[in-house]
């Protein structure tokens, strides 16, 4: 009667178990949107965490002109946000490389998820300006 007993305690401890892994285990779709929305959520309050930048300045008119070229690209790392509006922070260098002065601009384009945008444009230069350092300030989430 004990073996009966302990055989059927592991039959009904096998079966519940059976039945809580494999239900457990199924791709729920209102499970999946409600991870989606949660992702979204973490992205569209920390841009900064999923945004980079690798920007270059080069001088126009063979480096005596009084304009900075800046070309760079724009690099999401998000993976359920669309930002746009993404506003970048240019720091002026002087010769000794100290900041001089510093400004915002901002790019009216989209970066989608897990991918990449070009951009490329022109600035006036500072007097004194020899280099310009490009960062992510901020950028808005759809």
């Amino acid at each position: 009667m004990k073996i009966f007993i302990t055989v059927l305690v592991i039959a009904i401890l096998g079966a519940g178990g059976y039945y809580f892994i494999s239900s457990s285990s199924k791709f729920s779709p209102e499970k999946y949107k409600r991870q989606v929305e949660d992702v979204s959520k973490i992205e569209k309050t920390n841009p900064l965490n999923f945004l980079s930048v690798d920007a270059s300045a080069k001088r126009t008119l063979l480096g005596v002109g009084t304009k900075f070229k800046i070309s760079g690209t724009i690099t999401s790392k998000a993976s359920a946000t669309t930002f746009n509006e993404v506003e970048l922070l240019l720091q002026f260098i002087s010769k000794n490389g100290a900041v001089i002065s510093s400004m915002d601009y901002t790019l009216h384009e989209s970066v989608k998820p897990n991918s990449s945008i070009n951009f490329d444009f022109k600035i006036e230069k500072p007097l004194d300006a020899e280099d310009v350092k490009c960062s992510i300030n901020n950028a808005k989430a759809e």
